[in-house]
């Protein structure tokens, strides 16, 4: 196979356990293929709900990261996208404001922005990447959005 530049894993992780399998080089068709296979609505009420699937893959030069999970119930669920380690050409709000390790995390409702968002990625359009994050909603963690509700 002829290499990309991209790397992906797949990962399934939960309470009490954590499956991770790199899968090595990767080009865009091959991710929609994963991303089609794996992405589904949370499987709320089986036996594996809140350990679904995150696909991710890795940019090899820049060692940016774009990950995407699903998140919600059966019934209300959106895509959760993730950014790590963002070029610094992306104008990205940090959550998790590590020099090490920047991370940014967003939902999407539709499965056509996710396509999009890797899309953009997979051709390294930053500045268009940017631009779509810019589009979604920020996605915060409980505990955060309580600590800014007692800010206000």
């Amino acid at each position: 196979m002829k290499n990309t530049g991209y790397t992906y894993q797949i990962k399934r992780s939960g309470r009490d356990f954590c499956q991770l399998e790199n899968k090595g080089l990767v080009s865009y068709q091959v991710f929609l293929s994963e991303l089609d296979a794996h992405l589904w609505p949370p499987q709320s009420g089986d036996n594996l709900a809140g350990n679904e699937f995150t696909l991710a893959v890795k940019h090899l030069s820049t060692h940016a990261e774009l990950f995407v999970s699903v998140v919600g119930s059966r019934e209300d669920f959106a895509y959760m996208l993730g950014m790590v380690n963002a070029p610094a050409t992306l104008n990205q709000r940090t959550l998790n404001g590590s020099a090490q390790r920047r991370v940014q995390v967003y939902l999407a409702e539709q499965q056509s922005e996710v396509r999009r968002l890797f899309s953009l990625f997979f051709d390294g359009e930053w500045s268009l990447m940017d631009e779509a994050l810019a589009e979604l909603a920020l996605f915060l963690e409980p505990q955060e959005e309580r600590a800014e509700g007692a800010l206000d």
